[in-house]
């Protein structure tokens, strides 16, 4: 996407288009309801591994996911990474058993365990244990290490070495759960053992962030760029990647190329995310454009026909549901002039109609999403979603002060790409600045063919507020040989 002279993003022609250009690949029948769509895809994801949960088990994020063979367990707040740790009190040995993992990912020679000790204890140890018994693995052992002499008071990490078999073992095994069996001397009956961050070690160049993550992330440098800023990057797609895989798609892809590139902002599609370096280096903290790039990659299995401009607003959506606080992006939170679904700003359209029409429902981004997963896009979902069609809708939270176009043949009608694809709308005879044009629908800057009929001309300029280069056309023109892309302002006149 990038950015135009009135702040609204557009397409950028190249990585910003893959994921448009690849939806459509496919068909898929028309006429389920939502409830249908929606539900058959819920249905679907219960049986798929989640993408969270490997994170979410080893990191220790969710107590209830450990049990206790003695003594108690509980959530704590003093942890070495995230924002859980497991507290351990009220025995001197107790096994943790997990719940068992899907599949695992990033198995790898060595597994590490962070553990802190409320007093240095004289004697003590570790053991850990796999089990995963429909794949053939029976409380195999992995390791044991000493608590001995360990400082009180603070993380340690722990080391168990993972055999080559076994490893071949775990990677290819399902349904896997880890045992810890603790064994130390508690100072006081109610002394707290923390353990956190049961992990496999990371290859060398990899950021900690990537623990325990279900996806792999493949830098393909080009411009020199910050380590320190392209790790944070790389981290904001390892925390929230897999969060609107679970949401969006378990069948996202795993496997992520990360391009760094000198054009555009960024731009997603397939498996592939791209960015530039001058942009982010600018603005450090615009890290939720990768929210935004992420959701395209779940909007990548779309049947034919999805509207580009749902395909950025649900993107966008997305981004402000899980916007990091305190950062500069903004939402238009009402109709205003210069505003239109089609070129974008739609995220306050989309929550108003969820206030509306979808009060205690799923959101309408999340819906449609996956309705789209399922069939064709056609006009009639609006209404099958909200009882309203789209451009009533748009009426309604406009408060009835939306422009509307005319049919064509009965103006100038305008459209985003060669041989009038993409019609942004057809306008009647009157002047049209760049805040008029963008209340009609038609993206300033992104005009690529005209219908002109008998009885009208039209005179585009190549500025807002009629200025800079000019030309009157009379006639069809089905590709623009000026002002191509160019066209900021115009005026439509009846002969």
């Amino acid at each position: 996407m990038q950015q135009n002279a009135r702040g609204r993003t557009r397409p950028v022609f190249g990585l910003g288009m893959i994921a448009l250009s690849l939806l459509g690949a496919c068909s898929a029948e028309t006429g389920a309801n939502e409830s249908d769509a929606v539900g058959e895809q819920s249905l679907a994801l219960v049986g798929e591994p989640s993408f969270t949960q490997q994170k979410t088990v080893l990191g220790f994020e969710d107590a209830s996911a450990w049990s206790v063979s003695a003594g108690t367990r509980a959530a704590s707040t003093d942890a070495s990474r995230g924002a859980r740790a497991l507290a351990i009190t009220g025995a001197d040995q107790t096994v943790l058993t997990s719940k068992p993992i899907g599949k695992l990912n990033g198995v790898s020679s060595k597994l590490l365990l962070d553990v802190k000790l409320p007093a240095s204890p004289a004697w003590g140890q570790v053991q850990l244990y796999v089990d995963s018994p429909q794949s053939g693995i029976y409380h195999q052992w992995v390791g044991l290490a000493s608590l001995q002499g360990l400082s009180a008071g603070q993380y340690h990490t722990l080391a168990f070495t993972v055999s080559s078999s076994l490893q071949s073992l775990l990677s290819q095994a399902t349904n896997v759960a880890f045992k810890v069996e603790v064994n130390r001397p508690r100072p006081t009956p109610s002394a707290v053992t923390l353990v956190d961050r049961l992990r496999f070690e990371l290859p060398a160049g990899i950021p900690e962030c990537a623990e325990n993550s279900s996806i792999f992330i493949n830098v393909e440098r080009g411009p020199a760029f910050s380590e320190a800023l392209l790790e944070r990057i790389q981290c904001r797609l390892y925390d929230m990647y897999p969060v609107l895989a679970d949401r969006f798609d378990r069948q996202a892809p795993t496997w992520l190329r990360l391009l760094v590139e000198s054009h555009g902002v960024a731009g997603a599609g397939g498996n592939l995310i791209g960015f530039n370096v001058n942009h982010f280096s600018a603005h450090p903290d615009d890290l939720d454009a990768f929210v935004h790039e992420a959701m395209h990659l779940m909007q990548s299995r779309y049947q034919p026909g999805a509207p580009g401009w749902f395909i950025e607003g649900g993107a966008d959506w997305v981004r402000n549901e899980y916007r990091t606080p305190g950062t500069p992006w903004a939402v238009v939170p009402e109709w205003r002039p210069g505003i239109h679904y089609r070129t974008g700003e739609v995220v306050g359209f989309f929550n108003w109609i969820d206030r509306t029409y979808r009060a205690g429902k799923t959101p309408l981004v999340e819906a449609l999403h996956f309705i789209l997963l399922e069939r064709s896009y056609t006009p009639a979902m609006w209404v099958e979603l909200t009882g309203v069609d789209l451009d009533g809708l748009w009426m309604q939270y406009s408060g009835g002060q939306a422009p509307v176009g005319v049919a064509e043949g009965q103006g100038v009608s305008f459209y985003q790409d060669p041989s009038y694809v993409r019609l942004g709308s057809t306008l009647p005879a009157g002047a049209y600045d760049g805040t008029l044009l963008g209340s009609y629908g038609v993206v300033g800057d992104d005009i690529s063919s005209i219908k002109v009929p008998p009885g009208y001309s039209v005179t585009v300029y190549e500025h807002d507020g009629f200025e800079g280069a000019s030309e009157t056309l009379t006639g069809d023109h089905p590709t623009l040989s000026t002002l191509n892309d160019e066209i900021s302002s115009l005026v439509v006149t009846k002969l």
